[in-house]
């Protein structure tokens, strides 16, 4: 509860900045407390007739010089329109027309149509990818939440062909962010865990 105000951002034809400001009541506490809640949105068109879209929205904090921070959602489940009870297995929003069971409790992984969709968003998350490193605004809060294992999906594997694109975009494309700056090509990265690790060692004894 409280009041809010919805504001969008249009970033080009295809993504929008949307961040909802506001005052929340505080709850049981009495405490009122500002929130500011964004979504950088991605849409990519999927015929030419209805103009029907599939979309992706990564959570995400704007700071003072306007870098994106992006962070895991709250509620990462597939949405048709509305939240359906379908977890993605994903770390930022999923959206399109999937066909849905008739009270909406899930997604048919293996229906034809479904798959297609997953395919345009797999497309989708690829540019979206290109793009943000374009732009500059590509960081490591959004590597961490790209679908980077195959496991996720043994149980629901719709959305398995994300991994597969990000796992050949990584392999091919300079894209993985570079602790000095720039990108590279997982073939040619080092990466350490923990990330300290990485101020220890030089670029020259590497």
């Amino acid at each position: 509860e409280g009041q809010y105000l919805l504001e969008k951002k249009v970033i080009n034809d295809h993504c929008l900045l949307v961040s909802a400001l506001g005052i929340s009541d505080g709850g049981t506490s009495g405490v009122e407390k500002d929130e500011v809640i964004s979504y950088l949105k991605f849409s990519r068109p999927i015929d030419n007739v209805s103009q029907r879209t599939v979309d992706i929205a990564f959570p995400i904090v704007v700071d003072e010089n306007g870098n994106y921070e992006c962070q895991w959602p709250k509620d990462p489940h597939i949405s048709v329109y509305f939240p359906t009870e379908t977890e993605s297995k994903l770390g930022f929003i999923v959206q399109g027309p999937y066909r849905t069971t008739p009270n909406r409790s899930s997604i048919p992984a293996e229906d034809a149509d479904n798959k297609k969709l997953a395919n345009e968003t797999a497309l989708l998350l690829r540019s979206c990818l290109i793009e943000l490193k374009n732009a500059g605004k590509l960081n490591m809060s959004f590597v961490k939440v790209l679908p980077l294992s195959a496991r996720n999906f043994d149980n629901f594997k719709l959305f398995y062909p994300l991994y597969e694109t990000v796992k050949t975009l990584f392999m091919n494309e300079a894209i993985i962010p570079c602790k000095n700056g720039g990108y590279t090509a997982a073939k040619y990265a080092k990466i350490t865990r923990p990330e300290k690790l990485a101020t220890l060692f030089t670029d020259h004894l590497l």
